[in-house]
């Protein structure tokens, strides 16, 4: 028996509460990110991980983004592989005005840099 007017029945209610918390609960799990490891980066979106070894890596830069409107600008990190290829990371900064994104973006620029064998 639905509330007046129609809606969820109590025990569905229940269900839904249970369903947004799964939900929620998966997205915290797998939320995006560049994580630093003892052997290399993975870059993690919610579709899919990638894991880079150090040895594969020849450096981390700043550079556009390449999915930018015409009317944003922004640069992100990406890993330079040794066989030249630029991988972009989900790590980036609007160039609208310097704020403390920028200096976030910098600071784990500087923190892979120092990270990797050989730097």
């Amino acid at each position: 028996m639905a509330f007046a007017g129609g809606g969820f029945l109590p025990e569905q209610l229940g269900f839904w509460a249970a369903a947004v918390v799964l939900v929620a609960a998966a997205a915290w799990f797998q939320r995006p990110g560049l994580f630093i490891g003892p052997r290399g980066v993975r870059l993690r979106s919610l579709s899919d991980t990638r894991v880079f070894a150090w040895a594969d890596i020849a450096r981390f830069d700043l550079r556009p983004v390449a999915e930018v409107s015409r009317w944003t600008a922004a640069k992100a990190i990406h890993l330079v592989l040794t066989t030249g290829q630029a991988i972009q990371t989900d790590v980036y900064y609007l160039d609208i005005q310097p704020n403390r994104n920028e200096r976030k973006v910098r600071r784990l620029l500087a923190e892979l840099r120092a990270a990797q064998p050989g730097a």
